[in-house]
Parts: structure tokens; sequence; C-alpha cells
């Protein structure tokens, strides 16, 4: 689930649409991974586990799109923020042998596109997708591999966000 709010402001010059935009929204909604049977100093098989989620998504983002009658079309991109959290847990021989939990706050990039219909002059419907790009996020697992204390097993993570949402808007002004 996602919710949230937006502000921002558009410029028309005859079917051409210019505008900025701010929003935020709450994220629920996590992924998971795992993996068995990994060759550890190839002599034990672990078992490893991932789990990531998002508390937020904010975009600051550029929009340029084409009007006609009472549609637009168009296509937005800009900066993202998102706050990510990761646990990361690996299990030897169904023994648990080490777990990290990790909270950062990522910046990115976000491209996508929508389109939105002004059924009057200041309310608008529509609907929008978005894609976020946050880069690799790396966490490090203590785990005493084959016996070897102070180890640790190095999990990267591709965050990415791919998003689908609609919005009502109000517009202020003429």
């Amino acid at each position: 689930m996602i919710g949230g709010g937006q502000v921002g402001f558009n410029w028309q010059t005859s079917a051409w649409v210019w505008g900025l935009e701010a929003d935020i929204d709450g994220l629920s909604g996590s992924a998971s991974r795992s993996v068995t049977h990994i060759p550890l100093l190839n002599t034990l098989d672990v078992f490893a586990s991932s789990q990531s989620a998002s508390t937020y998504l904010a975009t600051f983002r550029a929009r340029a799109g084409i009007a006609f009658d009472h549609w637009l079309l168009y296509a937005t991109g800009g900066a993202a923020l998102t706050q990510a959290k990761f646990t990361d847990s690996m299990s030897q021989f169904g023994t648990l042998t080490g777990t990290i939990s990790t909270s950062t706050t990522r910046a990115g990039w976000t491209a996508g596109g929508g389109l939105e219909y002004a059924f009057n002059n200041n309310w608008s419907i529509r609907g929008e997708g978005l894609y976020a790009d946050f880069g690799t996020i790396n966490t490090v697992i203590p785990v005493p591999a084959g016996g070897t204390p102070n180890s640790t097993v190095t999990v990267h993570h591709r965050y990415t966000e791919a998003i689908a949402r609609g919005a009502i808007n109000y517009k202020f002004g003429p």
C-alpha cells in the first residue's frame, strides 16, 4: 500500500505543459529472498535469508507533457529519497550463526509517466507509474564461517522501487 500527498505547479503554453512537483508517500510492504546450500569455504553448506522494506518514498520531479481536450499525457523525472530497512541472516546446519538489521536513508533518481484528466476547472484525476533506483546497499553479516572467528559475509542489495498510483488533485488559481 502507498498513500501520501503532493504539491506542485504547471505552466501551459499552447498544448505543452511544464511543471514541478514534490510528493511524499508512506509505504507498507516488504520483499524477501532466501538462498540455500551455499558452499562456504568449500566445507559447509549454509542458508541465507534477507528481508527488505521501505517506510517512505519522497520525490522532487520535473514534468513535461502534452494536453488535448481535458487530458494530459506526461513524462516525469527527478530525485528520490527513501528510508530502506534490511534484515539479513545466515544459518549453518539449522543453527542461526549471524544476523544484522540495517536502516539507511538513500537518495536516488526516479522516472515515469502518467495520464491525467481534468473533470472540471479545479479538479483532476490521474494514474502514474514511477521507477526509482537507489543503487546498491551493502550489509555485512558477522558469521563464524567454518569455525573461523571474526568472519563476515557481505550481502549486496540492489534497491529499486516500481510503483503505480492514482491521485486526485485540486488546482488553486485560474
